[in-house]
């Protein structure tokens, strides 16, 4: 039987800014929206900060496979057409979609490892259990902003931009 999950529990995983996904939270049980700023500028960024990894990679792989599709579009349906106002509003468009999305995914990632938590083990366990996974993190923020840095190095090497 599942143990329920409480308002303390919640505040021991949101770590930081607890107050603002609390209030989030009795939003989405009333049924009513919210925007993430952090999320609409930082998306997988703010994922990882959030120890969403998996959320974190879908979200990326998505975003490879759109810009591939996209480009395969223009380029052979419209050669001679200049894409940047269409590029400009597909990013908008996901990144408004990462702003109103992602406290949904985010509470409902909470309400996941906090119920698996409470399930798996004893009372004295489960606070600490909570605080580490639950929380925060800047180390991989800094690997994935490290990853998408050598990336684009490595494809500007590739694109001879680095040939003296």
């Amino acid at each position: 039987m599942d143990t329920q999950i409480t308002q303390e529990h919640y505040e021991l995983f949101f770590s930081k800014n607890s107050e603002y996904y609390l209030e989030v939270l009795k939003k989405k049980d009333e049924n009513k929206t919210s925007f993430n700023f952090s999320a609409f500028l930082f998306g997988p960024f703010w994922m990882v900060y959030r120890k969403m990894y998996l959320y974190a990679i879908i979200f990326l792989c998505f975003v490879i496979i759109e810009t591939l599709l996209e480009d395969f579009v223009l380029q052979n349906y419209f050669p001679t057409y200049n894409p940047k106002g269409i590029q400009s509003a597909i990013t908008i468009g996901i990144a408004m979609g990462m702003g109103y999305s992602s406290n949904w995914f985010y509470l409902n990632f909470a309400k996941s490892k906090i119920q698996k938590i409470l399930n798996n083990t004893n009372d004295q366990n489960s606070t600490e259990q909570i605080k580490i996974q639950g929380g925060v993190s800047w180390i991989p923020v800094i690997i994935l902003l490290s990853i998408i840095i050598g990336i684009i190095l490595l494809a500007l090497y590739a694109d001879g931009y680095f040939n003296v």
